[in-house]
């Protein structure tokens, strides 16, 4: 699995992706093993608005062989 860790608004510590990198890790467990490994894309971001109730999203998108799965 190849993973990508990226931060709007926010920095990406190593300890941030190492906990990402530990919990994305169980895909290996759900996706088909395929020659080629799936690319992950995680993005994390921090809206500035204090309005917004929910201030912190992630986004998950996976390329596979098969297709694009996006969370």
């Amino acid at each position: 699995m190849q993973l990508q860790v990226k931060g709007k608004n926010m920095p990406v510590t190593d300890a941030l992706f190492a906990y990402a990198e530990r919990k994305l890790q169980r895909l290996t467990k759900i996706l088909p093993p395929w020659d080629e490994p799936p690319i992950v894309e995680l993005e994390l971001s921090v809206e500035r608005n204090p309005k917004i109730a929910k201030r912190q999203t992630t986004e998950v998108t996976v390329r596979t062989r098969g297709g694009v799965l996006r969370v």
